[in-house]
Order: C-alpha cells, then structure tokens, then sequence
C-alpha cells in the first residue's frame, strides 16, 4: 500500500536528518575551542587601591556576576578582580560600580552627592554625608485585617527614606504614597540634594548607546499538528487530525540593550522545518483512502526575552511572533479501489489548498548554562499557539499546533 511506503520514505527522511543533526553537532564541537569568550569586551576602566585609574576593556557578562567580580583587559592580558583588589570599576556610557559600600561586593552606582545613592539587584542603598550606609528593601508581609489575610509591601523602607530627608522639609504624605523603585527614590534624593544647595550626578545612562549580539544555532524536535476535526457538515477525505514529529534547524540573534536592562533582550532567527503529514482510513474492505500533506517551512520568529531568574543557570521566558512561509507544499489524496485481485490507485492532487504565508503567536522557556565562558548551551521547550486558516478550502477549523523541545548553542 502506499500508506506503508510513504512511511518508510519518511523514516528515511528523518534518519537523513538525524545523519546531518550528528555532522552538524560534530562541526560545533570541533569549533568550540576556537570560540570566543562569552564576555563582551568594552571600553571601561578600574579605579586601584592607591586611587590610579587604569583604562582598558571590561568584559560585560550581562548577569549578576559583576556584582561580585570583573574581568579586566590591559593590552592582552585579561584578569578577574574581587571587590578587595580595587575601589571600583565602569564600563563607559553604561554602568559603574564601588566596593566602598557592601563589605566584599560591588553595587552599582546610581547617583551621587550629599546623598549618594547604589544599588545591588532589587537592594538600595543611601550614604549619608557622613559615610552612614542605610539599606532599603520592600518585602512582601501578611497583614490580618478583620479576619481576612493581606499580602502587603513592607513600608520600613518608607521610614528610613523620611528619616534621612525629613531635615529638607520634604512632606511626608509624598513619601507616604510611593511605590519602591529605584526611580522613586532617586527623586527624592535629588530633592534632598538641592535643598542643601547641591547637585546630584546621575550616573544611569537608559539609552540605546550599546546594542550587544549573540548568535547561535537552533536544533529541535518538533511534535507538528493539524487538526480539522471540528468541522461540520461536510465529507471528510480521511480523518481529520494529521501528527507528525521532525526536526527544526535554525539560526538565531539575540540583542541586548545594556543601558536598559540587563534581563530583556530582543531575538531574531531564522529555522527550516520540513514535514510529512499521512493519514489513512479504510472505509470498506474494497475502499482505503490515503492522503500525504507536506510542509516545508521558513520560519522567522521575533521574540521579547526575559530573564526571570538569574543564577549560574538563569531561567528565562520569551514571546512573540512567528512569520512563517511554506515555500514547498503538497496535498494529494489516493483512493485505493480493490476490485477482486485487482487493486485500483486513483490520485488527486491539491486535495487541501494549503495558505502559503501565516502567522502564529509563541512561546519558549529554558535554562542556559556558559559552559567556562567559551559558549552558552540552552534548553529549551517551545510551544506555537494554533491559528484559524491554514487550509484555504472549505475546512474553516484547522489549527496548525506544533510543541517541541529546543537545543541552542550560542556565543
């Protein structure tokens, strides 16, 4: 039967494309030593122990890291530095940092003046003219009001803030109503600042000075499905879900905006997809109809990502779009007529008229791992939510559902 031949062409498909996935995971590794660091070296300098301030590149590792060490290049040589070996370091039009303020660690330098103002993560600090360091954070508490639980924000922050600025006559009702950020604070800081007839340096820079690129490869396994089974009242050729599962290969850049933040980023990728969709019902001991859907796809997606945990393995998140474009397609419907020993093929083509460009909306989440600063290794599950319409015939219901994992290997 044809049924059993299109099934043996696609196992050899697939095994072509695992013989390619194998050559193709070879070539990384042989590459690999030969990749560069995962660092981003950029113009900066380093302010030593005696006051010296040395110019050189920094390597910008987009993660927590550099709140507790960072690497330096002078010339050639590179060389990773602790909070205890410097007072502090910068990379230029992005960020800077002092080990004057947390014993053994850097913080980010927000703004200074008579009131300077830091930060570590989602941690503030404030130091006073005097050198008085007061750390501000909002925790979430339970609040039990006439029996009923409440999730609340901590206001000890709030108390600490007026306390330090109440000497300027600053209301505090307007402390009263803020929410904790960063921004918050910062405004009231630079009140504080003036009314002592002074001004604040603001060292944030939020602008897209510094566009940074990985890239990488994409290989996955796709789980692929078309479903028109919730259509009424017409005659079905066969069944109407189609499964398949294949491989998808891509390539794929990922932009970062370090003067905006260091947890989004912007992606771009390219991957090809090709499947093969059969399906097979026998209506009568004479009558067996078959049909053969193929797909090849490019693909381009276009994501937001988010890291949603950071750590030596961050946990990311990242939606968008994808525009995909089936550049090779076919549908053809055999019916398989026995009449006695005689067996009867009949062929028709374009049984489903297959819409050639459409658009679907998807997700990924993953862990990555930067495997000694040479390359980025991510895993990933993805997931690309079905849409109406792509079956251009009278079948109005056929979402094209597809879920699979995701290798990545980036730089």
């Amino acid at each position: 039967m044809l049924y059993d031949y299109f099934c043996k062409k696609i196992h050899f498909i697939k095994m072509q494309q695992l013989r390619i996935l194998s050559l193709l995971g070879l070539f990384i590794v042989s590459l690999s030593p030969n990749l560069k660091a995962q660092s981003d070296w950029l113009d900066g300098f380093m302010v030593k122990l005696d006051g010296d301030t040395i110019r050189g590149k920094v390597g910008y590792q987009g993660n927590a890291s550099h709140y507790s060490n960072f690497l330096f290049k002078e010339d050639k040589n590179s060389r990773l530095f602790s909070p205890n070996e410097v007072l502090g370091y910068g990379i230029d039009n992005i960020r800077s940092y002092s080990s004057q303020v947390v014993k053994d660690k850097f913080v980010e330098v927000v703004a200074t003046g008579p009131l300077s103002l830091y930060r570590e993560n989602k941690t503030l600090f404030i130091q006073t003219e005097n050198g008085e360091i007061y750390s501000l954070t909002s925790k979430q508490q339970r609040e039990i009001k006439d029996g009923v639980e409440y999730l609340n924000q901590s206001k000890k922050w709030k108390s600490i803030l007026y306390g330090i600025v109440s000497s300027c006559d600053i209301n505090p009702e307007d402390i009263k109503s803020l929410s904790f950020n960063e921004k918050n604070v910062l405004k009231q800081i630079k009140k504080y600042n003036s009314c002592k007839g002074s001004t604040t340096t603001d060292y944030r820079n939020k602008t897209f000075k510094k566009t940074l690129v990985d890239y990488g490869i994409l290989i996955g396994r796709r789980n692929s499905e078309l479903d028109i089974s919730s259509v009424d009242g017409i005659t079905k050729f066969v069944d109407g879900s189609y499964k398949t599962s294949d491989y998808v290969f891509g390539i794929l850049f990922d932009f970062r905006f370090p003067n905006l933040s260091d947890r989004i980023s912007l992606e771009l990728g390219l991957n090809h997809q090709s499947s093969l969709l059969l399906s097979k019902i026998t209506r009568s001991a004479n009558l067996i109809r078959e049909i053969v859907n193929r797909f090849d796809a490019i693909s381009v997606p276009i994501s937001l990502k988010i890291i949603i945990k950071e750590g030596s393995v961050p946990l990311f998140l990242q939606t968008g779009i994808t525009l995909q474009n089936y550049y090779n397609t076919s549908s053809v419907l055999y019916t398989d007529w026995r009449i006695g020993n005689v067996i009867e093929i009949s062929e028709r083509d374009r049984a489903f008229d297959i819409e050639r460009s459409r658009s679907y909306f998807w997700s990924r989440v993953g862990l990555s791992k930067s495997f000694k600063g040479l390359f980025k290794i991510t895993l990933a599950a993805d997931i690309v939510f079905p849409g109406s319409g792509l079956l251009n015939s009278i079948e109005k219901f056929s979402p094209f559902k597809q879920s699979g994992i995701s290798l990545i290997l980036a730089r």
